[in-house]
């Protein structure tokens, strides 16, 4: 389910994705009591991030290699987002 959440949050602001969060992290605690959703969402953020990096690379993969210069920075974007993810440095 974090995962799932993570996905919905692509795109939001911050007080938007501070919305959802809470929202789905009341439900989740709600119907497992005990469970901390935010640390989910905190620990999955890196992996998440590289799932993005693997699903650009198929992209690519399947992509004209012509084509490739105007997607490739979606790849190293992924890729630098779970590093700063698992240094903490960006929630």
């Amino acid at each position: 389910p974090a995962l799932d959440v993570l996905r919905l949050a692509d795109g939001l602001g911050t007080a938007e994705e501070t919305i959802l969060f809470d929202t789905w992290g009341a439900h989740w605690r709600r119907a497992a009591p005990g469970s901390d959703p935010a640390a989910s969402i905190a620990l999955l953020r890196p992996v998440y991030a590289l799932y993005g990096a693997v699903v650009y690379d198929q992209f690519l993969a399947n992509t004209e290699p012509s084509e490739h210069p105007y997607y490739a920075f979606g790849f190293a974007q992924c890729l630098t987002a779970a590093r700063l993810h698992a240094e903490g440095r960006i929630g």
